[in-house]
């Protein structure tokens, strides 16, 4: 069946994207009062929904299936006249074109569906119906080589509903997915990370344990089964190493991980053979500060934090700390570009940390020292404000923010240019001054000239610099 564009007066306002094109889905079954169907929605592509406890699926003639609705609700001309409705459709856009938080969006946390790599994205949105409540985006791949399709799902609140409330059949009908996989594909999957070093975590029910491993020969990682509301984590790889993997009680629906430089937000996959939910950020141990628990109703419910038993405790410093120059790798080193993936700043106890990582395994040299005022921008010399007192840069080589070896010259930093403390003491600002000809420079303004220490690490490649309080 040739895929129906979408009515426009049921279209969300979707910026900067593709015209959707709809998601076709046959019902199996009617509602009691023939309004709308009540059990598994079939799409000619191989996957199906079901409605929500106590919802029924609706929509045009030619494109049944489409829209969710809680039974008995009016039609009326649009969303804001029921309490709370679903739209479903596809994008023939890359999942990561469309899984980015859209302006003014917040909360976006990864998970897996079915297997398949997704997320949900809270915050408002304005459509033809309303203010979108939340979105999934979830990656069912390609169609044929260089296609690309993502299924998305809306949830908008209308009158007489909460925002849980939306939330909630939404994350319903998502988990509901059931969606064809590709060769590695399997439904025991609870993460899914892409792109270059890009892995999968599997969770298997065990006893009165989960167990957590990175296939295809990573060893299992298990866990006791926490209480309701509780979390228990296990990493993989070296002691401190990367992702942060976890095992949830059964009220736990989402994990906010606060760490070096930020937060990520994760949402728990139930897991077959144990009343629990497990889960994986792309954070490394040794930076997580703590774990926030949110149930269902969007309420923090717990909050693990460093040092206790079966948790991440705090990092230690990469080394002593100086005050002159530090050189590594032969400044200016040749040979591969270190292509830069992402910065962070953050406090600690006693020292802040700059975290610069790379993609794949390609690692540059550095010198890192203080400057002398006014601070410069690489190429052209213009006068760089930074914030504080003193200026600690650190200069890489060679090393880029842009794979200048592809076609497009793809960006891979597409973070911010300054980065403001987060818990952080004595680093007041981190500002991106250089990026030419294979230098690459951030330059950290501090409340005076503080020793740091620095080293160079692996899996992935990065670069630590900690700035000490003392």
């Amino acid at each position: 069946m040739k895929p129906v564009p979408r009515p426009s007066a049921r279209r969300p306002a979707l910026a900067a994207l593709a015209v959707p094109f709809l998601l076709l889905l046959a019902a199996c079954g009617g509602g009691e009062d023939g309004e709308g169907a009540t059990g598994r929605c079939e799409s000619p592509d191989g996957f199906s929904l079901v409605p929500p406890e106590g919802w029924v699926a609706s929509g045009s003639d030619d494109a049944p299936c489409s829209r969710f609705h809680p039974a008995g609700a009016d039609e009326g001309d649009g969303d804001s006249d029921r309490p709370a409705s679903i739209a479903a459709y596809i994008e023939s856009e890359p999942f990561a074109h469309v899984a980015g938080p859209p302006p003014g969006g917040t909360g976006r946390a990864t998970t897996a569906i079915d297997g398949l790599q997704a997320v949900r994205i809270a915050g408002p949105a304005a459509g033809d119906a309303g203010e979108r409540t939340a979105r999934y985006a979830i990656d069912l791949g390609p169609v044929q080589p260089g296609s690309a399709r993502t299924l998305v799902l809306d949830a908008v609140a209308g009158a007489g509903a909460t925002r849980a409330e939306a939330v909630r059949a939404l994350d319903a009908t998502a988990r509901s997915l059931d969606a064809p996989r590709g060769g590695d594909g399997r439904e025991d999957v609870v993460a899914r990370v892409g792109g270059a070093g890009g892995y999968r975590v599997i969770a298997e029910g065990r006893d009165a344990q989960v167990c957590l491993r990175i296939p295809p020969r990573g060893e299992p990682r298990c866990a006791r089964t926490p209480a309701s509301g509780g979390v228990a984590t296990v990493a993989f790889g070296e002691p401190g190493g990367r992702p942060l993997g976890g095992v949830t009680g059964p009220r736990v629906a989402e994990v906010v991980v606060g760490f070096g430089g930020g937060t990520t937000r994760t949402l728990p996959v139930p897991v077959d053979g144990a009343d629990a939910g497990a889960f994986a950020a792309d954070v490394r141990v040794s930076d997580v500060e703590d774990l926030i628990l949110i149930d269902r109703e969007g309420e923090v419910i717990g909050r693990e934090r460093p040092g206790r038993p079966g948790h991440p405790g705090p990092p230690d410093p990469v080394g002593p700390g100086v005050t002159g120059p530090v050189e590594e790798g032969g400044f200016p080193a040749t040979g591969p570009t270190a292509l830069l993936r992402e910065v962070r700043l953050g406090g600690h106890d006693g020292f802040d940390r700059i975290v610069l990582e790379f993609e794949g395994d390609a690692t540059p040299s550095y010198r890192i020292s203080y400057l002398d005022p006014p601070v410069r921008q690489d190429g052209n010399g213009n006068r760089v404000t930074v914030d504080g007192s003193a200026y600690l840069e650190i200069r890489l080589s060679p090393a880029s923010g842009v794979d200048l070896l592809d076609d497009d010259a793809r960006r891979t930093y597409t973070g911010p240019d300054r980065l403001d403390p987060d818990g952080a003491s004595v680093v007041r600002e981190l500002v991106r001054t250089g990026d030419f000809e294979a230098q690459l420079a951030w330059v950290a303004g501090v409340r005076g000239e503080r020793p740091f220490a620095a080293t160079l690490l692996e899996d992935p490649a990065r670069v630590v610099v900690d700035v000490f309080a003392d």
